[in-house]
């Protein structure tokens, strides 16, 4: 609870939510934004909307969800952000002030689709395993990028990242390595699995925990 209460602090002073904000909920319990999207609604004052659990994986009944229910923040994983770019008009679509996507990687095409058609959005590409709460970086899209793949972002507050060697120290800028994350929003590790949690939520040189993403 600490953890998604830090989040969820974090995320009033990046995207505030107000009275006038009404958040889909569309995801799958199982799926940690589910979190941000049942309970920071309610924090804030904005409404929570039910979504219908038939119309989770078909585009044109989600953007007539949007429309109908004047939907202000979203979250969609990448491949039905593309999907539903499109399927609404401006007028349909210009309550919309936040599309958060995350889930799997985000290609420059859908992001430029979506800039293109829903200029006024803020569109957050986010990033962040399940074993640290909800998301551990953030990166709002502004449509001047040219790059095939869009950026992971910054971390969120009270976390940070490292790409790091073998040893679990930083690499040198441009060098491959391991991305590691620590701060705020880690698990404590994977229950009634200890070799597991032991593996992957490691103590570096400095006596920092981090998790390893692999």
């Amino acid at each position: 609870a600490s953890r998604a209460g830090h989040r969820f602090r974090w995320g009033q002073g990046v995207y505030p939510l107000g009275r006038g904000d009404r958040v889909l909920w569309h995801a799958n319990v199982g799926f940690d934004f589910s979190v941000w999207e049942m309970l920071a609604p309610l924090a804030f004052g904005a409404t929570v909307v039910v979504g219908d659990a038939k119309e989770a994986g078909d585009p044109d009944a989600l953007a007539a969800c949007l429309a109908r229910d004047a939907i202000t923040a979203v979250h969609f994983v990448p491949r039905m952000l593309g999907l539903v770019t499109g399927r609404l008009s401006a007028a349909q679509a210009a309550q919309l002030r936040y599309v958060f996507c995350g889930g799997a990687t985000m290609s420059a095409a859908v992001r430029d689709g979506w800039l293109t058609a829903y200029p006024w959005t803020r569109l957050f590409n986010q990033y962040g395993p399940t074993e640290t709460c909800i998301d551990s970086t953030t990166y709002l899209c502004n449509g001047s990028e040219h790059s095939g793949e869009v950026p992971i972002g910054t971390p969120v507050d009270g976390t940070h990242v490292r790409v790091a060697d073998h040893s679990l120290l930083p690499v040198a800028p441009g060098e491959t390595g391991e991305l590691l994350i620590g701060g705020a929003g880690l698990a404590d590790g994977y229950l009634h699995q200890p070799e597991r949690t032991a593996e992957r939520f490691v103590t570096d040189p400095y006596g920092e925990r981090l998790y390893r993403t692999g």
